[in-house]
């Protein structure tokens, strides 16, 4: 079942930057089409705000806490963002049950 999310994903990915290509190559002449390529990532970086109040582009900060697959502190592996994305969802829907 992942597998076939991630697949239509992956499909929906390359049909939208072969379009995005396309537009790009029409308008500039500077891109060609057979070399524009897409990626999936697979990672995310994090960091703790040194001061939660002050979130603005550019703020102070340092690494955020490693994840139990990266294991290496500014870093997320996709599975790990998933599983705190889920864990929020998750929250959220406990919250709209309450109150109705």
């Amino acid at each position: 079942m992942v597998s076939e999310v991630v697949g239509r994903i992956i499909i929906k990915l390359t049909e939208h930057v072969q379009e995005t290509g396309k537009t790009l190559s029409k308008t500039t002449h500077l891109l060609p089409i057979a070399g524009f390529q897409a990626g999936l990532p697979l990672y995310g970086r994090v960091w703790t705000l040194a001061d939660r109040s002050n979130n603005s582009p550019g703020a102070p900060g340092s690494a955020g806490t490693a994840g139990r697959c990266t294991a290496e502190h500014g870093y997320l592996g996709y599975f790990e963002i998933k599983e705190i994305a889920d864990a929020q969802q998750g929250k959220e829907e406990s919250k709209e049950k309450k109150v109705s």
